[in-house]
């Protein structure tokens, strides 16, 4: 009930145009994003496969990480009267540790998954936190299934406080959501699903000023 499993890669993104040349924000010299990333890790079964728990370790390596930069009173990055706009990061990293779970409570009708992330995401420039990337984030489900057409799964989301902007400015405060998926087979080639976001309400950003 053992498995171990590893990888590794290498990646490239090109700017967006919206990145290269929104006149709010654009950075039309902006290059190309490289990476270099790898992971390895190890799945356990037990119960006779009622439970499987799995560790994965990984790291990322970018240079000319394409980032998000806001305009300060101080510190004006952009051009002329940008508030913000994107810029290219000389070397930067992410790294840490993803940890999961799935456990079939009762075989064929309730199964429960938990999944969290641990990241470390760091400008290796300047030592500062990477924007927008939370050090913790942990996603919880349990699946329904009242027949084998009909799923029932209530989501809860919770993400740890982060920064918006680069040089850990613009701090947005942590955060859970509750999201319900729901979905129903009518037949082998047909199925109808409905999924209801933030059921209770919560009042969160995930960029600064943005609600």
């Amino acid at each position: 009930g053992t498995k171990f499993h590893a990888s590794a890669g290498t990646g490239a993104k090109a700017p967006t145009l919206f990145q290269l040349y929104d006149p709010a924000n654009g950075s039309p010299g902006l290059k190309p994003e490289e990476s270099f990333g790898y992971d390895a890790g190890i799945d356990q079964s037990l119960f006779n496969g009622r439970v499987v728990a799995s560790v994965t370790g990984f790291s990322n390596d970018f240079s000319n990480l394409i980032n998000f930069v806001s305009s300060t009173p101080t510190a004006n990055p952009c051009r002329g009267i940008q508030t913000g706009c994107y810029v290219n990061v000389a070397r930067a990293e992410t790294s840490g540790l993803e940890v999961g779970s799935t456990i079939d409570i009762l075989p064929g009708l309730v199964k429960f998954r938990a999944a969290y992330t641990y990241l470390h995401a760091i400008d290796l420039a300047t030592g500062l936190v990477l924007a927008r990337r939370p050090k913790n984030l942990a996603d919880f489900r349990l699946t329904v299934t009242p027949t084998d057409r009909w799923l029932i799964e209530p989501r809860i989301l919770t993400v740890s406080k982060r920064f918006s902007s680069a040089g850990q400015t613009s701090q947005v405060d942590a955060y859970t959501r509750v999201d319900l998926y729901t979905e129903y087979k009518i037949d082998k080639n047909w199925k109808v699903f409905a999924r209801g976001e933030n059921i209770l309400n919560e009042h969160y950003q995930e960029v600064f000023n943005f609600g």
